[in-house]
């Protein structure tokens, strides 16, 4: 069976909604704990035995390149920081990182997320679909968009498309996806991946793949309230 050796994990943006914590340390390096949230997030990865992680930096990023010379005899992989000087989105990001990657198949991160998970177990999962990319569902929340799934394929994204397939599980995109296929020069320079890549490509026929595996705990913190509610009671 193939096997992956990278990950990219997103580590550029603003955090508006966690300002002014924000203003002075970027989202992912944000204390939990007493340690900055990356940590946790490339220590899950570490079962996967990897070459290589790319972090993306664009708000203070000397910040998120200062942490990867730290860390670069820490962890098992070498770590690579892709640095913008304008904030290029997901879709943009990936773009410039895709080189680094040495080519699907990859994990993609999100890099404000707390999670503990069998990552082993959804990266077999997906490798043996035959599908572009699956993404790892965790459970719905009012908060955030809602994912459709019919058997082992996503049917549904919010209001941004659907196909002719009833829903019969639901979750919310986890921030977690392993691609196996993509087309580099159709990704935006700049823009949302979800927008600007994967609608066009499901429109054209593709399929993205929904691992329903639930995560023993899962935590995004992009407000205040759920940032401080990972203070008081740490998941992991």
């Amino acid at each position: 069976m193939q096997s992956i050796k990278s990950a990219f994990v997103l580590a550029a943006g603003r955090g508006e909604r966690l300002r002014p914590l924000t203003d002075t340390t970027p989202k992912p390096l944000l204390p939990v704990g007493g340690r900055p949230l990356l940590d946790f997030i490339l220590e899950n990865l570490i079962p996967l035995k990897l070459e290589r992680v790319v972090l993306n930096a664009w708000h203070l990023k000397e910040q998120v390149v200062q942490y990867a010379s730290e860390r670069k005899t820490k962890f098992p992989f070498e770590i690579l920081v892709s640095e913008e000087n304008e904030l290029l989105g997901t879709g943009g990001g990936l773009k410039k990182v895709y080189p680094l990657l040495n080519g699907a198949p990859f994990l993609m991160l999100n890099g404000d997320c707390l999670w503990k998970g069998g990552i082993e177990n959804f990266v077999k999962y997906s490798l043996s679909q035959d599908v572009s990319s699956t993404w790892w569902l965790t459970e719905k929340d009012s908060s955030q968009t809602e994912v459709g799934a019919h058997r082992d394929r996503i049917c549904s994204i919010g209001k941004l498309w659907s196909s002719n397939d009833p829903i019969e599980n639901s979750g919310c995109f986890s921030g977690i996806q392993l691609i196996q296929k993509m087309d580099f020069m159709k990704l935006p320079d700049k823009g949302c991946i979800i927008r600007n890549y994967w609608l066009e490509r499901l429109k054209e026929g593709q399929s993205l793949g929904a691992c329903l595996q639930r995560f023993k705990s899962w935590s995004d913190i992009g407000t205040p309230e759920r940032y401080q509610l990972i203070q008081n009671e740490l998941p992991l």
